[in-house]
C-alpha cells in the first residue's frame, strides 16, 4: 500500500491537503453551487497532491488509490448527517465535479513531474 512506502512528515503534507479539501467541500452551504472557486481551489490542491505524490516516487496507480482514499472520506462526509454548524453538500453531481478536478489535476500534475525526473536519452 502507499501508505506505507512513504515517511511521516510526507503523510502529513498528503494529510494536511485532503484535509483542506474537506473544509472547502465542509464549508460550502447547502443550496450553493460548488461554483468555480471551489473547482479552481480543487485543482490548486490536487496539483500539490500531485506533485506531492510524483515526487515520492509513487506510479499513477499508486496516485489514483492516494485520491481513492481521500474520495473514502468524501463519501462518508456525505453519508453522515451535517455537525455544527458545517453546511451539507448540496448534490452528489457537484461533489463529483469537484473530485473530478482534483484527480484531474493530480494525474497532470505527477505526469509533469514524472517527465521532468525520466532521463532523457
Amino acid at each position: 500500500m502507499w501508505y506505507a512506502r512513504i515517511g511521516e512528515s510526507s503523510r502529513k503534507r498528503v494529510g494536511a491537503l485532503c484535509a483542506e479539501l474537506m473544509r472547502i467541500l465542509a464549508s460550502i452551504p447547502g443550496g450553493e453551487p460548488v461554483g468555480p472557486p471551489h473547482l479552481d481551489d480543487a485543482r490548486r490542491i490536487g496539483t500539490a497532491l500531485g506533485r506531492e505524490v510524483a515526487g515520492l516516487g509513487l506510479t499513477p496507480a499508486q496516485t489514483t488509490e492516494v485520491f481513492l482514499h481521500f474520495k473514502s472520506h468524501v463519501t462518508e462526509m456525505l453519508a453522515t448527517p451535517p455537525r455544527g454548524g458545517f453546511g451539507q453538500i448540496r448534490s452528489l453531481r457537484e461533489t463529483d465535479a469537484f473530485l473530478g478536478e482534483v484527480l484531474q489535476a493530480m494525474m497532470e500534475a505527477g505526469d509533469a513531474a514524472r517527465t521532468r525526473l525520466e532521463p532523457r536519452g
